[in-house]
This record gives C-alpha cells, structure tokens and sequence, in this order.
C-alpha cells in the first residue's frame, strides 16, 4: 500500500505545524502563567496586610502606646511578610488609627486600624501601560477593644 496516510504526510510537514502551533499557543500560556502569579501574590499581600492590622491593633488594645509606635507594628509586620512596607506605603501614610491617639482610649472602647494600599504599589509585574492595576487598592481593617 504505497498511498498509505503516513506516506502522504512527511514527518517535517508534521514539525512545521507543531512550531506554528506553539508559537500561537505559548505566549498565552506564559501570560496566564504570569497573571496566575500576579493575582496570588496580591492576594497574599492583602491577607498580609489583614494580619498587620490585627496585629496593630491588638498591640494598640493591650499596650498604651502612641499612633506612631502602633504604625511601625504594622510597617514591621509588613516587612517581616516580605511585603515592600517602604515603598507601597512612604512615612506610613496609609496606616490610619482611630481614634487618632490610641493612648487617650479607655477600657472597653475600640481601637481601629486600617490600611489602604494601591494594588499598583504592591505588583510584581512592572507597570508599564500595557498591563496595569489601575486605581484598585487594598483596603483593610481591624478593630480591637481597649484591654488595660
């Protein structure tokens, strides 16, 4: 049977489609590969950035400290969680406590501590126009009682 299917097509003709194909294919694979990366890493950043407002304000509800010792808590926190604290969030500006002297809080009363971080500030991808976060930002808080 000289007319046979593998006869008619050579195993070059074969290659060439598997190159074109996987030139169509892989750069979506590596964009959602990225994009995969990109979104977990933002996810573990706002979950770090939960557990540094809990941890600023629970620091604020058993201890009398001021806001700026209960703010470099948080910056600390942030830091020890690999997030970049000094660049996503120059002279703690997006640390906000209430009330705004945790020190004049009396027993029983809240202590608020919150975060607010563009998601630009916070990505592993550069951004370049092409890919951006845009105006997102993270936004999180904790409250905790007065203790002491």
């Amino acid at each position: 049977m000289p007319n046979s299917i593998v006869s008619k097509f050579s195993w070059q003709k074969v290659r060439g489609v598997v190159a074109i194909e996987a030139a169509f294919v892989l750069p979506v694979l590596i964009l959602l590969i990225i994009a995969t990366i990109e979104i977990t890493y933002i996810l573990h950043a706002r979950h770090a950035m939960l557990d540094a407002a809990r941890e600023g304000a629970r620091y604020a509800a058993i201890e009398t400290v001021t806001a700026a010792e209960v703010k470099n808590k948080v910056i600390s926190y942030l830091t020890t969680m690999k997030i970049k604290a000094s660049s996503a969030c120059p002279n703690n500006s997006c640390i906000t406590i209430s009330p705004s002297d945790p020190s004049t809080v009396k027993r029983g009363e809240s202590i608020t501590v919150s975060l607010t971080i563009p998601a630009a500030k916070l990505s592993i991808v550069p951004n370049n126009g092409i890919y951006t976060w845009g105006s997102i930002k993270l936004n999180v808080s904790a409250s905790m009682a007065k203790e002491k």
